[in-house]
């Protein structure tokens, strides 16, 4: 699907019939019901993902490159859980900096108590600087639920963390007062169930929920304060696991209250795999190379990591040999459509994997076991 039928689509979703009060009771009952039995399925997840966005120049009337990241992820289940993300490759405009855009490595991880992250490459694109520096929070990071290269945020586990939590988690705060509107709807072709955030009698936030495939959800749009609006559709679901979903192709748009485009953005996920038996929760906590200054704002310290930082490069792309080597000999196929007329969107398939490849002392450190 392309970016110029984002808008379309989202406007075609139609209801089937009106709810009354008691069938949307029983419509929200039935979801929570579904919703739960999906989310414990999911033991364990990880994603290798690519996103690349785009900026509208309203003055020259085209689009223009915004950044391109490359990831791998881990995540465990439950809200707010355990996590991990490694950019191999961030590439952004770089403002007021010596080169057009900068590129950036760095690792996300949060154990369950402390958020850690890890920098260890900026500069151009050309001739990034190996310069490792750490830092420990004890917020969990906004980045392991947001970021649009991990497909977290389109996913039935990741999608509505921002508003209390999982799928489940928000259907059994209707009773509290959570105002929430669930109607059966098409989705193109797809019979769904449109789900309505709302604030003060206004929609807020939509989600598509296709209960008949464990409650993926196919695709969701909000309304900003200003009347900006943000959208995405999922045009391909993987199924590593049968029964289990994951997006693998989304297309996401950003416009004005005027219908002017702002931004859009597409991600594509080469590699899914879910309750990885071999999965290890050690991948949480970050095995700080030597030299690395780390800057700890939970006991107000900064302490430096000991040990011969010579080699520092050597071991850093050690670790992400061994990452990689597991993701090889694990790596599952993604597949499975989210709609009978999504399209393949080929072309991206390989950016992932090659990304990763020319993208020398990328860091995924891993503790040794």
């Amino acid at each position: 699907m392309r970016h110029g039928q984002l808008a379309v689509l989202m406007a075609s979703m139609t209801l089937l019939r009106p709810q009354s009060d008691g069938q949307e009771t029983n419509l929200v009952q039935q979801l929570h019901k579904r919703a739960e039995e999906s989310e414990k399925k999911l033991v364990s997840l990880r994603v290798e993902g690519t996103c690349h966005t785009e900026t509208w120049n309203a003055n020259e009337k085209n689009w223009e490159f915004g950044s391109e990241r490359t990831v791998t992820a881990w995540y465990l289940s439950g809200a707010r859980a355990k996590a991990r993300v490694d950019f191999h490759k961030m590439v952004t405009r770089w403002i007021n900096g010596p080169a057009p855009f900068s590129e950036d490595t760095y690792t996300v991880a949060y154990d369950g108590r402390i958020n850690q992250m890890l920098f260890t490459k900026r500069g151009s694109p050309t001739d990034p600087v190996l310069s490792p520096r750490g830092q420990l929070d004890a917020e969990r990071s906004q980045v392991l639920e947001s970021d649009c290269a991990t497909g977290w945020k389109y996913s039935l586990y990741g999608a509505f963390e921002r508003f209390g939590g999982r799928l489940s988690d928000v259907l059994s705060q209707v009773a509290d007062g959570l105002e929430l509107q669930a109607e059966e709807a098409s989705f193109g072709s797809v019979k769904c169930i449109r789900l309505q955030y709302i604030v003060r009698g206004t929609p807020t936030m939509t989600w598509y929920i296709d209960a008949a495939r464990n409650c993926a959800v196919l695709g969701s749009e909000m309304i900003a304060g200003d009347g900006a609006v943000f959208g995405w559709t999922v045009d391909k679901l993987a199924e590593p696991l049968p029964g289990l979903y994951y997006p693998s192709v989304v297309h996401s748009h950003v416009q004005s209250s005027t219908g002017q485009p702002k931004e859009r953005a597409t991600y594509l996920a080469t590699v899914v795999v879910m309750n990885d038996p071999k999965f290890s929760s050690d991948i949480f906590t970050i095995d700080w190379p030597p030299g690395t200054t780390v800057e700890d704002h939970i006991a107000n310290r900064i302490f430096t990591v000991a040990g011969d930082g010579r080699n520092m490069a050597e071991k850093i792309e050690r670790q992400v040999e061994q990452v990689r080597s597991n993701v090889t000999n694990q790596r599952t196929q993604v597949h499975g459509s989210a709609s009978p007329s999504a399209r393949p969107w080929l072309i991206f398939a390989g950016i992932g994997v090659l990304a990763m490849l020319v993208v020398a002392g990328t860091v995924a450190s891993r503790r040794r076991k």
